[in-house]
Protein backbone atom coordinates (compact mmCIF):
# COMPACT_ATOMS: atom_id res chain seq x y z
CA UNK A 1 0.00 0.00 0.00
CA UNK A 2 2.81 2.52 0.90
CA UNK A 3 4.18 1.68 -2.63
CA UNK A 4 1.32 2.94 -4.31
CA UNK A 5 0.93 5.82 -2.09
CA UNK A 6 4.62 6.89 -3.43
CA UNK A 7 4.29 6.50 -7.19
CA UNK A 8 0.44 7.94 -6.81
CA UNK A 9 2.70 10.92 -4.69
CA UNK A 10 5.59 11.43 -6.67
CA UNK A 11 3.83 11.39 -10.38
CA UNK A 12 0.60 13.74 -9.51
CA UNK A 13 3.20 16.06 -7.46
CA UNK A 14 5.66 16.46 -10.35
CA UNK A 15 2.58 16.81 -12.68
CA UNK A 16 1.05 19.95 -10.79
CA UNK A 17 4.76 21.24 -10.25
CA UNK A 18 5.12 21.42 -13.51
CA UNK A 19 1.95 23.10 -14.64
CA UNK A 20 2.03 25.78 -11.99
CA UNK A 21 6.08 26.56 -12.63
CA UNK A 22 5.12 26.70 -16.21
CA UNK A 23 2.28 28.95 -15.62
CA UNK A 24 4.55 31.16 -13.08
CA UNK A 25 7.25 31.27 -15.07
CA UNK A 26 5.52 32.12 -18.31
CA UNK A 27 3.10 34.81 -16.10
CA UNK A 28 6.86 36.56 -16.05
CA UNK A 29 8.10 36.57 -19.17
CA UNK A 30 4.86 37.30 -21.08
CA UNK A 31 5.01 40.19 -23.18
CA UNK A 32 1.43 39.87 -24.91
CA UNK A 33 -0.27 43.05 -24.82
CA UNK A 34 -3.73 41.56 -24.84
CA UNK A 35 -3.57 40.16 -21.73
CA UNK A 36 -4.73 42.94 -18.65
CA UNK A 37 -3.06 43.24 -15.22
CA UNK A 38 -5.94 41.67 -13.36
CA UNK A 39 -5.27 38.63 -15.80
CA UNK A 40 -1.48 38.36 -14.81
CA UNK A 41 -2.26 39.18 -11.14
CA UNK A 42 -4.75 35.92 -11.01
CA UNK A 43 -2.29 33.57 -13.04
CA UNK A 44 0.70 34.49 -10.52
CA UNK A 45 -1.40 34.32 -7.25
CA UNK A 46 -2.69 30.93 -8.28
CA UNK A 47 0.74 29.55 -9.42
CA UNK A 48 2.29 31.00 -5.94
CA UNK A 49 -0.71 29.52 -3.79
CA UNK A 50 -0.21 26.12 -6.22
CA UNK A 51 3.83 25.77 -5.38
CA UNK A 52 3.40 26.92 -1.94
CA UNK A 53 1.07 23.57 -1.38
CA UNK A 54 3.27 22.00 -3.37
CA UNK A 55 5.94 22.97 -1.67
CA UNK A 56 4.16 21.79 1.67
CA UNK A 57 2.85 18.52 0.45
CA UNK A 58 6.76 17.57 -0.65
CA UNK A 59 7.76 18.09 3.18
CA UNK A 60 4.69 16.21 4.35
CA UNK A 61 5.14 13.01 1.80
CA UNK A 62 8.54 13.10 1.23
CA UNK A 63 10.43 14.49 4.11
CA UNK A 64 7.92 13.54 6.97
CA UNK A 65 6.61 9.93 5.20
CA UNK A 66 3.02 11.00 5.42
CA UNK A 67 1.81 9.86 1.80
CA UNK A 68 -1.69 10.13 2.29
CA UNK A 69 -1.55 13.53 3.58
CA UNK A 70 1.37 14.77 0.64
CA UNK A 71 -0.94 13.19 -1.58
CA UNK A 72 -4.48 14.89 0.05
CA UNK A 73 -2.16 18.26 -0.10
CA UNK A 74 -1.14 17.85 -4.08
CA UNK A 75 -5.23 17.24 -4.93
CA UNK A 76 -5.60 20.58 -2.94
CA UNK A 77 -2.93 22.36 -4.45
CA UNK A 78 -4.22 21.55 -8.07
CA UNK A 79 -8.07 22.18 -6.71
CA UNK A 80 -6.76 25.91 -5.50
CA UNK A 81 -5.16 26.62 -8.75
CA UNK A 82 -8.19 25.56 -10.79
CA UNK A 83 -10.39 27.72 -8.35
CA UNK A 84 -8.63 30.67 -8.28
CA UNK A 85 -7.62 31.03 -12.05
CA UNK A 86 -11.05 30.35 -12.72
CA UNK A 87 -11.90 33.20 -10.46
CA UNK A 88 -9.82 35.45 -12.36
CA UNK A 89 -11.74 34.06 -15.62
CA UNK A 90 -14.90 34.99 -14.77
CA UNK A 91 -13.86 38.66 -13.19
CA UNK A 92 -11.20 39.70 -15.66
CA UNK A 93 -12.91 40.01 -18.91
CA UNK A 94 -16.86 40.97 -19.63
CA UNK A 95 -18.70 37.67 -20.11
CA UNK A 96 -22.01 38.04 -22.82
CA UNK A 97 -23.82 35.22 -21.68
CA UNK A 98 -25.93 35.16 -25.10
Amino acid sequence: MAFLLKITFYSLWIICSLIAAFYFIANLVSQQPSTTLRERIFTGLASVVALTLLYWAFRLGHQQAQWLYGVGLVVAAALAFVLIMLIGVFTAKHINWQ
